[in-house]
């Protein structure tokens, strides 16, 4: 119910803001489109306007709801059980947010350069084509092959980067939330064996934060999305 109703929104915030680039480039000088690249132009418009849907609908429906779960978790332990289940709680928090948030814009730079280098390869092989006669004419075929290759040789290479990057975000994150789980697992085990907790209070409290990490992991996506989408606009 929710995506059809925001569906609406959603297409016609995009299709508002293709039409604005669409006549901001009419309007654009001559010069420009006799330099311009096709080809990366076409790309950059799409990728522009689908990064605006995704950061309306995620920004409201997504990270509001996540963040008031997490205040509602963190009042419900710190006044049912111990104020140190709520610190150990905001503390893996802000540690999660902190590492995704400094590897996700060293990621970006990296993304920023594998766009560049996809919208490079884009404008050359559209251009090519679109001036196939002129290519026959001259002959110049291995050229064109060539040129194409150099741009696909380096997206390949800002490929890797970004998959290597993504898995030191991953290898974090999860180190991050299995250390607070860990930390507050061993606080509620010594309270059950000091008889100030039962069992049931140890399994209410591990449920809690399952609860909790689920949409932590899931946010750590949301933000990388988001800055991509940014990047992309």
């Amino acid at each position: 119910l929710r995506n059809s109703l925001f569906s609406h929104v959603g297409q016609h915030t995009k299709r508002s803001v293709a039409l604005l680039v669409f006549q901001h480039i009419h309007r654009l000088s001559l010069r420009f489109h006799l330099e311009r690249y096709t080809g990366g132009l076409a790309r950059v418009i799409e990728m522009g306007t689908r990064g605006i849907e995704f950061i309306l609908s995620f920004l409201l429906f997504e990270i509001a709801p996540t963040i008031v779960e997490f205040v509602i978790v963190i009042l419900l332990l710190a006044w049912y059980f111990d104020l140190r289940y709520s610190i150990i709680i905001f503390v893996t928090i802000v540690l999660y947010v902190t590492y995704t948030i400094k590897i996700t814009n060293w990621r970006a730079k990296i993304r920023r350069e594998m766009n560049q280098k996809d919208t490079l390869a884009s404008s050359k092989a559209v251009d090519s084509l679109l001036n196939f006669e002129t290519v026959k004419y001259f002959n110049n075929e291995e050229h064109e092959y060539s040129r194409y290759d150099v741009s696909l040789a380096g997206y390949q290479k800002a490929a890797i980067r970004s998959q290597i990057s993504l898995s030191v975000l991953n290898f974090g994150q999860v180190l991050v939330i299995s250390l607070g789980t860990f930390a507050l697992m061993w606080a509620a085990a010594y309270q059950v064996k000091d008889k100030i907790l039962t069992l049931g209070d140890f399994i209410m409290i591990n449920t809690y934060l399952l609860q909790l990490y689920a949409p932590l992991t899931f946010l750590g996506f949301i933000f990388r999305e988001l800055k991509q989408s940014l990047i992309d606009m």
